[in-house]
């Protein structure tokens, strides 16, 4: 492939790889991809950046983010029919 072009934000303007989704999988693949020089990977992410943010940057503090919109989304599924029964309370 060619050399990527510097697009907007110095951002390129082609890839080898576009991940979307910057979870834990999302950023191992991102990082093992990386180790050869050659693949140029954008991982694609929704939300603002938080950089800094002590409630992502500190485990012990996760539960926190719980229930507030800049952090939860409030997805519900269905109920799983051969899933467990969890109960939240």
């Amino acid at each position: 492939m060619a050399p990527a072009n510097p697009g907007i934000g110095g951002l390129s303007q082609s890839y080898d790889v576009v991940i979307v989704g910057g979870g834990q999988a999302g950023i191992t693949l991102a990082s093992r991809l990386t180790e050869d020089k050659s693949i140029n990977v954008l991982v694609i992410e929704a939300g603002e950046a938080n950089l800094g943010d002590q409630l992502i940057m500190t485990p012990a503090l996760a539960t926190q983010m719980f229930g507030k919109d800049k952090y939860d989304w409030h997805f519900q599924t269905e109920p799983q029919v051969f899933g467990p029964p969890y109960h939240f309370r």
